[in-house]
């Protein structure tokens, strides 16, 4: 009856970290061997439709945006405020600094302005509106300026600088 009950404790676990060198190293081994055939049991078990799928990423995080921009955070007046891109938290540092001094009023980040309204179509299908999202709006002397700290001119912004022009009269500001 003892030894069945000493049998059944090392079958619980035992620490791995009080075996000689020699018998870890051989323990660890064992252990890796038996997962990678648990997970080879476990790929074929898998329907040849769940193979083909497109397996989610797990170091998104880690991979380059598709302009290469670095994401920035700023802690503003006690507020985190965060940026896509290094250009642009510069640009808000300028522009936050001509704020506090008074040459500059009422900014503002991420407006946006509303280029083509939606609608719905006569099959009853929803279609979205079209909007461009400003970087900067502020006014100097009085006036609306609208900013975009662009690195990369893509056609959609090509498109939407112009809707905004035709429909606002407004020209933005890249920087």
């Amino acid at each position: 009856m003892l030894r069945h009950k000493q049998a059944e404790e090392l079958k619980v676990g035992i620490d791995i970290n009080s075996l000689p060198l020699s018998a870890q190293i051989q323990v660890r081994a064992k252990l890796d061997e038996q997962k990678r055939e648990q997970k080879q049991q476990q790929a074929k078990k898998q329907p040849e439709a769940q193979k083909r799928q497109k397996q989610p990423k797990e170091a998104d995080a880690a991979e380059p945006s598709k302009y290469r921009n670095v994401k920035v955070i700023r802690v503003v007046d006690g507020e985190t405020v965060k940026f896509p891109s290094k250009r642009e938290a510069r640009r808000f540092d300028e522009l936050y600094l001509q704020y506090k001094g008074g040459a500059i009023q009422d900014l503002r980040l991420q407006q946006d302005f509303t280029l083509v309204e939606g609608y719905t179509r006569p099959n009853g299908k929803r279609v979205r509106p079209m909007v461009y999202k400003a970087d900067f709006v502020y006014l100097r002397n009085g006036k609306r300026i609208v900013e975009d700290a662009k690195g990369k001119r893509t056609e959609k912004y090509l498109m939407k600088r112009k809707l905004m022009l035709e429909k606002y009269g407004i020209e933005i500001s890249e920087v």
